[in-house]
């Protein structure tokens, strides 16, 4: 189904010199220059500083790292347990 597509970006790039294909612009070479984030934004004619932001998200802004973390530590544990599992059953042989 996919070719499809890929044809049809092919022929309006051939035809129309239209690049649908094209997913970014143009992307300056170099390190970024370091700077501070922006702690407000501009939505229309509104504009939300930091803490509007944050009172945006609500509890949301502190559930989501525990939960987070609380699922890398379930995966560690998942993946250790048949760690710990496989070097158990291999300690009954005596070395010789």
């Amino acid at each position: 189904m996919y070719y499809i597509f890929v044809y049809l970006s092919y022929f309006c790039g051939v035809l129309w010199h239209v690049n649908i294909l094209n997913l970014t612009g143009k992307i300056e070479a170099g390190i970024p220059k370091i700077t501070l984030p922006p702690f407000s934004s501009q939505v229309g004619n509104q504009t939300y500083t930091f803490l509007d932001m944050c009172a945006h998200y609500g509890l949301g802004l502190g559930l989501l790292p525990i939960i987070s973390v609380s699922v890398n530590v379930a995966i560690a544990k998942a993946f250790g347990i048949n760690f710990y599992n496989s070097f158990n059953s291999k300690s009954d042989s005596k070395l010789s």
